[in-house]
């Protein structure tokens, strides 16, 4: 959402599936890009959105533990299984409260996880204050097919 529509919208912002498009520009073209935020809850139809994916980005909050395991033991296993030749980055979200919970994922376990599972990509970021979300969306678009510039 901050990268979106260029405001952070603070805690606990209820999504069930929501498709937000944007327009970047990068090496003189013009990209629209679909991001597709897609909640837990829509167990049912979450798998009908991944018909079309070029790039997952896996997100976990880095000061909750919970949704770390999460990250490894269901939403990864199920993006593997559904689409697996489709790349994946892995992001820790709320990087500015790492040092609030005592349940803080540490980089290194988040590394060792991205590169077990095959992610391309380990980002740790922070809407709050905008740390790595122009990286993050960089990244990703390296990532996607028919963008990559490299």
């Amino acid at each position: 959402m901050t990268m979106l529509q260029k405001i952070f919208a603070g805690q606990n912002v209820p999504i069930t599936y929501n498709m937000n498009p944007i327009i970047i520009h990068r090496n003189s073209k013009q990209i629209s890009l679909k991001i597709w935020d897609v909640s837990e809850q829509d167990d049912q139809f979450r798998r009908i959105y991944y018909s079309d994916v070029d790039l997952f980005i896996v997100c976990y909050a880095i000061n909750n533990k919970e949704s770390f395991n999460n990250a490894q033991m269901i939403w990864i296993p199920e993006i593997k299984f559904n689409k697996p030749k489709v790349p994946f980055i892995l992001v820790g979200t709320k990087e500015d409260e790492r040092s609030m919970s005592a349940e803080t994922v540490t980089e290194r376990e988040a590394v060792d996880v991205a590169k077990y599972f095959g992610a391309k990509a380990h980002i740790q970021c922070s809407a709050a204050n905008n740390y790595n979300i122009n990286y993050l969306i960089s990244t990703a678009l390296d990532y996607t097919s028919g963008y990559n510039d490299k």
